[in-house]
């Protein structure tokens, strides 16, 4: 049995999947508390840390972070284990 798929139909496959996983993401990024995430001024008004520093820490994947369009966010445990809370 063979079944023939054009390059429409994975192309809407393709953005039916893209939708879901941008929803199940957005939902778990808003679902987080404000106390949870900081964002980057935050961030770095708790470590005591300069733009530049906080920079090369994302770019060296020394700090995890998550971004949300051009927006960055830090989780509160990654920062308390930064300062070693």
């Amino acid at each position: 049995m063979k079944f023939l798929v054009e390059e429409s139909d994975l192309q809407i496959m393709k953005d039916q999947i893209v939708g879901e996983m941008r929803a199940i993401l957005e939902e778990a990024i808003s679902s987080q508390s404000s106390k949870e995430l900081y964002t980057e001024k935050e961030a770095r008004a708790f470590l005591g840390l300069c733009r530049t520093t906080m920079f090369n820490y994302r770019k060296e994947g020394v700090i995890p972070f998550i971004q949300r369009h051009r927006k960055i966010y830090y989780r509160a445990d990654d920062l308390c284990i930064m300062a070693q809370c």
